[in-house]
């Protein structure tokens, strides 16, 4: 097996320890190496907090972006100090922001989204190799077919992206449902079914599935709206944004999200979302829950962060992540690479909202860095045998 969680450009030394049953230990010769130096340009990785006691335990999953939005496209793990101790590229070859990295179990992890061109998404195993590829991305980025943001494994084996149809000038979304043989299982053309799409291009970036209600839910970035669907007949069931289906409860003086990324339905019903606000409405981003009323079309806020009196004031008009984690705090990414946004980050907060762990993303020269998805795993050393 690998050996796991070491640090670049780092003296290790190496013994194998056994005990045998009649309680005898063993121990191997020391083997004494270095380790390499990492073959592409990395984020500089600040770490700004870390609370053991009150953090989620594990590793954290990103991908990287360095200096612009075009890098060598590279996914990474993080230990609790903020040091890298695994990484995977496509070679060198140069990707988009839009790449998500998912752990698919213990030793495995996804690789998908906007992918390389001419570049497959991809399941590998801690040691790097390739045990499974997804469909082939076009040459020319944003064509046809051209894959983006998701690519993720459903609990039934089957795998679920999004795609685009370039047509009268600009890009439409599809996403579709395809086996593990890459047959088509279903397919879903947004311009169907959503008004706005014949118009003007909808920047999807989030959809799921959810299989026991054979629906579906499409976030458009463009629109500040998300949509669920009916999955057989692709009916729109509700549309969810400022002036939409949804009533707004409470007395939150700016309740509605703006240009968010990553929602996501919690165990509870409650929605998490990525609140990246807008330049020309509120230039600041945030982290918003709602109390999500699917049958009386209501929502309500019940948590953000910061808090409403917080000082911790960032903007990021693009990319962004917030997942609830184990333990009842929020992990998320925000910022990027683009002008007039705040470098990347990576923040855990407790419900109260005090940070128990920040890193915080540049490059070597000081541009900024950062990452657009982020995904706690249990550390590899703690579950694999």
């Amino acid at each position: 097996p690998p050996v796991l969680g070491t640090h670049p450009e780092t003296d290790y030394e190496l013994q194998a320890v056994s005990t045998t049953q009649g309680g005898e230990e063993l121990r191997s010769e020391s083997l004494t190496f270095t380790t390499g130096s990492i073959p592409f340009e990395s984020a500089v990785f600040d770490l700004v907090t870390r609370d053991p006691d009150r953090m989620q335990p594990g590793w954290t999953l990103v991908n990287l972006v360095v200096g612009d939005p075009f890098p060598p496209a590279v996914v990474a793990m993080l230990d609790e100090g903020g040091e890298m101790v695994w990484y995977h590229t496509f070679g060198g070859v140069e990707g988009f922001s839009g790449l998500q990295a998912s752990r698919v179990d213990a030793g495995h992890i996804l690789i998908g989204g906007n992918v390389p061109p001419e570049k497959r998404p991809r399941l590998v195993d801690l040691a790097g190799s390739i045990l499974w590829e997804g469909p082939l991305q076009p040459e020319v980025p944003a064509q046809d077919g051209c894959l983006h943001h998701i690519f993720q494994q459903l609990p039934n084996g089957h795998y679920l992206g999004m795609m685009y149809d370039f047509d009268d000038g600009f890009l439409k979304d599809v996403v579709f449902e395809i086996d593990a043989d890459l047959n088509p299982v279903w397919e879903w053309h947004v311009e169907d079914h959503i008004p706005e799409a014949a118009e003007q291009a909808l920047h999807g970036n989030m959809a799921q599935l959810d299989l026991d209600h054979d629906a579906a839910y499409f976030n458009s970035r463009n629109l500040s709206a998300m949509f669920k669907l009916d999955r057989a007949s692709g009916e729109l069931l509700w549309e969810l944004g400022e002036d939409r289906d949804f009533e707004m409860l409470g007395d939150h003086l700016d309740p509605w999200f703006l240009r968010s990324h990553a929602p996501e339905f919690l165990a509870d019903g409650n929605l998490l979302v990525h609140d990246n606000g807008s330049s020309a409405r509120r230039p600041y981003s945030r982290i918003m829950e709602y109390e999500v009323d699917q049958q009386a079309l209501t929502i309500r806020p019940v948590w953000q962060y910061p808090p409403a009196d917080g000082d911790d004031v960032w903007f990021s008009s693009v990319w962004g992540d917030a997942d609830r984690l184990a333990n009842g705090n929020t992990l998320f990414a925000t910022g990027s690479v683009f002008d007039g946004d705040d470098t990347g980050r990576v923040v855990e907060v407790t419900p109260s909202g005090e940070v128990v762990w920040e890193v915080v993303f540049t490059a070597a020269d000081g541009d900024p860095a950062g990452t657009y998805m982020v995904e706690r795993i249990p550390s590899p050393i703690e579950e694999l045998p």
